[in-house]
């Protein structure tokens, strides 16, 4: 089976800058190479810039679906530029239902939380479009296809190419809460914790 690429895609935590992983994300592409593409997220910056920081405010629910999205279109454009066979020119797809994609997930505190969610979400999303008849379910890999279909739709016309294979490497959290935190911080600390969205009951 064809490997298309190896996606790793990097989350950083709650209140976390958009250049504080920059480190770990080079040392990373350095190790594994020109196989690999480490990706940012940036699915929690939606403002770009010194608020940006914000993004992460919004719960659990909210953040792991922008990865989930973000890393499906990651993965498509992944897909586009290897069947652009180093043209520089993005194309349709031409990928079989038996090429894959590696994806690991490297999330920082709340950014593995973010991780999980946006793992279970594509998980979710991947039998669905199994359901449709199009691939089979298996195990330790999902299908990504287009939000509005099963289909990756090609840059050109034509009908929808198949579904993107993707085989779940590596999941990887840092000082990530996956058990829940102790308690609530007490005081106007606390209150504005769980006030301004994060906190309280998504954690």
């Amino acid at each position: 089976m064809p490997r298309l690429g190896h996606l790793v895609v990097v989350q950083d935590g709650l209140i976390g800058a958009t250049g504080s992983l920059e480190r770990l994300c080079g040392l990373l592409q350095l190790e594994l190479g020109p196989t690999a593409t480490v990706m940012r997220s940036c699915s929690s910056h939606p403002w770009g810039g010194f608020p940006s920081f914000l993004g992460t405010l919004d719960g659990i629910p909210a953040g792991g679906n922008r990865l989930a999205d973000e890393i499906e279109r990651s993965i498509h454009g992944l897909v586009n530029l290897h069947s652009s066979h180093g043209s520089g020119q993005e194309r349709a797809s031409t990928h079989s239902l038996t090429d894959y994609v590696c994806l690991s997930l490297v999330g920082m505190s709340l950014g593995g939380l973010f991780c999980r969610y946006a793992a279970g979400e594509l998980q979710r999303r991947s039998d669905s479009i199994a359901s449709q008849g199009v691939c089979r379910p298996g195990r330790g890999f999902i299908w990504i296809g287009h939000r509005t279909g099963f289909g990756v739709p090609p840059s050109s016309g034509g009908s929808l190419a198949p579904p993107i294979k993707a085989s779940l490497l590596n999941f990887v959290s840092l000082a990530s809460p996956h058990l829940g935190v102790r308690g609530c911080i007490a005081g106007l600390t606390g209150y504005l914790a769980q006030t301004l969205g994060l906190g309280g009951p998504t954690v």
